[in-house]
């Protein structure tokens, strides 16, 4: 906060500034920044960062608080949890760029898996603390626990920022290696994938 970094400065991409990322296959470490903030924007972070760090969000967000890093990729849920336990220093940080909505939560099954057996599980899940009596009321229970209520049948679109955020990955590490039809492959398919989100509603 009151560092001056904005959205604006930080794709102006004249190396002047640092930039603290996730493992690779961190959601919104990694692939949500690149796949949302960068690719659209044809930017490639090593090109326009003086230095990435690569680490965990706990250690990037204190890096940022203190000054050590300019900006950093972290989640709502690590800003609210650092807000709770370290409020002086959650005040020091201000976010410059907020993703569209990724999915979490969601139970997922192999798709090579049985369709009968696909079909239990789903119903298992869906049914879930929705009977009457004891059972449904000890089920509730352990959901209230977790902070839920209910589980729910996702469409079909559910996983579409994924596969978005894979496609990024895959146009990128295709251009690192110079494989041009790769990478067109995959820019084609994450700019599909990207147009289709926005014009959801």
């Amino acid at each position: 906060k009151g560092s001056g970094v904005t959205l604006e400065t930080l794709l102006t991409c004249d190396r002047s500034l640092s930039l603290g990322m996730g493992d690779p296959a961190s959601t919104s470490g990694a692939l949500a920044p690149l796949a949302f903030l960068f690719m659209p924007r044809d930017i490639r972070p090593e090109a326009c960062f003086k230095r990435i760090s690569v680490a965990d969000r706990d250690q990037h967000l204190f890096q940022v608080a203190t000054g050590a890093l300019d900006v950093a990729a972290a989640n709502d849920v690590a800003l609210r949890v650092l807000a709770q336990q370290n409020p002086q220093l959650a005040a020091q940080l201000e976010p410059v760029w907020i993703s569209p909505p990724i999915p979490e939560g969601g139970i997922l099954v192999r798709s090579d898996l049985d369709p009968v057996l696909k079909e239990k599980i789903r119903s298992f899940f869906l049914s879930y603390s929705e009977r009457s009596g004891a059972a449904g009321d000890r089920q509730r229970q352990v959901l209230a626990s977790l902070g839920w209520s209910r589980f729910v049948a996702a469409e079909e679109t559910y996983l579409d920022p994924v596969r978005e955020m894979m496609a990024a990955r895959d146009e990128a590490e295709a251009r690192a290696r110079g494989d041009r039809a790769a990478a067109r492959a995959a820019a084609e398919k994450r700019r599909t994938l990207q147009a289709r989100r926005e014009v959801r509603p």
